[in-house]
């Protein structure tokens, strides 16, 4: 599911029941302490149809997806 990341919005959350990645343009304050948002060192694993690792560019980002197996 993804929430936000229409035009103008600062937050998008990206997840479900299981868990949520929330996302903002580097700046952007965080409330209560106005710390602007900054590119970290992030890895996200998520089950697949089959294995394989993305970087994306804008940032320091890895996405591995693994083929879980459901009838252990």
């Amino acid at each position: 599911m993804l929430w936000g990341g229409r035009e103008g919005w600062l937050l998008t959350a990206i997840g479900d029941d299981h868990g949520v990645v929330i996302v903002a343009p580097a700046g952007r304050g965080w409330v209560p302490v106005g710390l602007p948002a900054q590119p970290q060192p992030t890895m996200i694993i998520a089950a697949g149809s089959k294995s394989r690792d993305v970087y994306l560019p804008e940032g320091p980002y890895r996405i591995r997806t693994v083929v879980m197996d459901v009838a252990n």
